[in-house]
């Protein structure tokens, strides 16, 4: 797959039209991805990892549509969950080449261009769906 074939399409919903945008700079397969909002006002979306060792981080500029990368990944991390949080999203589990299935949650920070760790779980977690819970919530089971 040459990253031309690496294509990202966004849904307007004031529209309802699918548009497609620039494609991903470099090929990936199995990445994460999320919205985020950096403290100058700068939206976009943020895709990064996946298969084969894959650890770089490209953001795209909604307003420019101009990709440019971010901090790479801690390592590899493919297959994982991604949840919105905050301003940004987390990565939830996954997996990663020599390191098997994971049971981290990688939190992006935009205000510092990092990846925090700021959780692991009590068992690994790969290919499974993600999502977080109102306050309302918390109490119910």
């Amino acid at each position: 797959m040459k990253a031309s074939d690496c294509e990202l399409n966004f849904h307007f919903r004031n529209s309802q039209v699918w548009s497609q945008l620039p494609s991903v700079p470099f090929s990936r397969k199995h990445c994460q991805a999320g919205l985020v909002t950096y403290p100058n006002g700068d939206k976009g979306i943020l895709v990064g990892g996946g298969d084969l060792g894959q650890r770089s981080v490209e953001f795209l500029n909604l307003d420019t549509l101009i990709w440019e990368p971010k901090q790479s990944l801690p390592y590899d991390i493919g297959f994982g969950a991604s949840v919105p949080f905050q301003n940004s999203f987390l990565i939830v589990g996954g997996d990663a080449q020599f390191r098997g299935y994971l049971d981290t949650v990688f939190y992006y920070n935009p205000d510092l261009d990092e990846w925090e760790l700021i959780k692991t779980m009590d068992y690994t977690r790969r290919v499974f769906a993600g999502f977080m819970v109102p306050d309302l919530y918390a109490n119910c089971y």
